[in-house]
């Protein structure tokens, strides 16, 4: 817990260096995710696509996230994010 905890302030670090990469956002989505915290997780998600709606990481995740860790999880969100169905 403690590794994702250096993580996430290594993420949080580079987002405020450069906001403008979607890349800091996605790897931070997905140690918010290691950690159960989904809203947040998503959150970096949506914030990187809105940044680099072409990055193909951001593919990855969307299958990632389709498959619900601990708890009871709301795949379609990211699917119309990813789709920009809002």
């Amino acid at each position: 817990a403690k590794l994702l905890l250096v993580a996430i302030d290594d993420r949080d670090k580079a987002v405020e260096l450069v906001p403008n990469y979607a890349g800091a956002f996605s790897h931070r989505a997905e140690i918010y995710r290691e950690m159960g915290k989904e809203d947040l997780a998503l959150a970096d998600i949506e914030t990187a696509v809105k940044l680099d709606p072409e990055d193909p990481s951001l593919g990855r995740l969307k299958i990632w996230y389709a498959m619900p860790k601990n708890a009871p999880f709301q795949p379609w969100r990211v699917v119309v994010i990813l789709y920009g169905q809002t």
